[in-house]
């Protein structure tokens, strides 16, 4: 039910640079580019075979174990954070509903950027929104678009998860969370 579909390789392990774009036979595709007619003359040049190949290893090996540990992980850090911060949100749809490999937390009352700052000198890396996006200073306009409300969207963090990601590491990550945003609270 998808017209197109593109993802960048290193999302899934592989190579940087490389990606690939999924398209319906009935969406016709034109070129930016014009020359040697390669790829059924949909761009010119040699296609770079070793990325190629990289990205189709990357992609098998995101078999269902992958998707199925992720899910779990995810649920794991997610059930351990609102045991202790009930009033945590889950932005968007629910978590076995949504990709395996990320999840997008609100804390209101907090800026995203204080909590990021203290996990950092835990040595827990999340970030704030898109790669593309945390550095503009705005809201996040993913989180407007779904109608969060600002007072959740300046608090929200994304936290992403991987084939070596291990169930250790969401329990320590909860525990600093939550101790984080405890001191925090208390202090404000």
């Amino acid at each position: 039910d998808v017209d197109m579909y593109s993802a960048s390789a290193h999302k899934i392990h592989g190579p940087k640079g490389a990606g690939f774009l999924v398209c319906k036979k009935s969406v016709h595709l034109h070129p930016i580019l014009y020359g040697g007619g390669q790829q059924e003359n949909w761009r010119s040049g040699t296609v770079d075979a070793s990325a190629a190949a990289g990205t189709a290893l990357a992609a098998s090996l995101m078999a269902e174990y992958d998707k199925q540990r992720m899910y779990r992980m995810k649920r794991r850090l997610y059930e351990r954070i609102a045991a202790d911060i009930p009033d945590v949100v889950l932005n968007g749809q629910p978590l076995e509903q949504a990709a395996p490999h990320v999840m997008s937390l609100g804390f209101a009352g907090l800026r995203s950027e204080v909590l990021l700052h203290m996990l950092e000198d835990d040595e827990i890396l999340i970030s704030a929104g898109s790669a593309c996006s945390t550095k503009k200073g705005k809201y996040n306009r993913v989180l407007r678009a779904m109608r969060v409300p600002d007072s959740v969207a300046v608090g929200s963090v994304r936290v992403s998860f991987g084939r070596f990601n291990t169930e250790e590491e969401c329990d320590i990550a909860a525990e600093r969370i939550v101790h984080h945003i405890k001191a925090f609270r208390r202090q404000s």
